[in-house]
């Protein structure tokens, strides 16, 4: 039979944000979901993840891929060697983190 532990670590994390995706949630947590996943994935999760956040999900989301975070986040929260560098509403935190420099 068919084993998940056989798969690829990407194979594995799309198998994963498949089941995550497949039944309603009320809430999604994601932590670095686009890690080791290649860019037509990526634009696919994106796309999914929107269409949750339209339909009522709420999606909790760490990356260090700010440009994922667009069109998905409405708050962002920066963090800087464990501790909070800016807080607030997403376009601004990341207008003022690309003001330091930070993609």
């Amino acid at each position: 039979g068919f084993r998940p532990g056989g798969l690829s670590r990407v194979m594995r994390q799309k198998a994963q944000l498949a089941c995550a995706l497949v039944p309603p949630a009320a809430v999604l947590v994601l932590d670095e979901p686009v890690v080791g996943l290649d860019p037509p994935s990526q634009t696919l999760l994106h796309q999914l993840l929107v269409e949750a956040k339209q339909a009522g999900t709420a999606i909790l989301l760490t990356t260090h891929q700010m440009a994922f975070a667009d069109g998905l986040a409405d708050r962002g929260v920066l963090l800087q060697d464990g501790t909070v560098a800016d807080d607030g509403p997403w376009a601004q935190v990341r207008e003022r983190a690309e003001r330091r420099g930070w993609h």
